[in-house]
């Protein structure tokens, strides 16, 4: 619930700054934020990789941050985003956390993807993968294996390996819960 809070926190910091570009995007930012029902589910929550209590000052900083990336990003400011994701992945690698490493890994690839840098996108999306998967970090693995969806079978348009990275969230997607339908959608796009 803190994570979703931070996101909320971050793009509202955002919009309250809005210029009119800004203001045009704030419906897909809304919506673009992470579901606050996987609070609800006690077995998800169970699942969850525990972070080294020495380091939750530092993690939950780096939760801030990567939160302003996501806020950044959806409202458009995706040069500024790449610098922040850039600087938070450097700093969650010194925390030594997968499920944080993962995550700054997947904010920093999508920079590079909305930038059109799909070869960097890809690399970093995998490195987030394999991240997520040694963590058992099931969210963190379907997210990652979505955006590979897009940036290999769509963007970079090698439509067969994009359908193995579908099939592969597809298998993530059924140990998630989905009561809005979001993950669904995520696969249909």
């Amino acid at each position: 619930l803190e994570e979703r809070r931070l996101e909320l926190e971050a793009l509202v910091d955002r919009l309250v700054l809005a210029d009119p570009a800004t203001i045009s995007s704030a419906a897909n930012a809304v919506g673009d934020l992470g579901p606050a029902t996987d609070c609800l589910d006690p077995a998800g929550l169970a699942r969850l990789p525990a972070p080294p209590e020495a380091s939750a000052k530092q993690i939950g900083d780096l939760r801030r941050d990567l939160a302003r990336v996501h806020a950044l990003s959806a409202t458009g400011r995706h040069e500024e985003a790449l610098v922040l994701a850039t600087d938070t992945d450097r700093q969650a690698a010194r925390v030594n956390w997968p499920r944080l490493r993962s995550a700054t890994r997947l904010a920093l690839a999508q920079q590079h993807s909305a930038l059109g840098r799909y070869d960097e996108a890809e690399a970093t999306l995998e490195d987030a993968y394999f991240i997520a998967l040694g963590a058992a970090a099931t969210q963190e693995c379907f997210d990652a294996a979505v955006e590979l969806m897009h940036v290999v079978g769509h963007l970079s348009e090698r439509h067969a390996e994009g359908r193995r990275w579908a099939r592969t969230a597809r298998t993530f997607a059924h140990d998630l819960p989905d009561p809005t339908q979001q993950r669904t959608v995520r696969l249909l796009v």
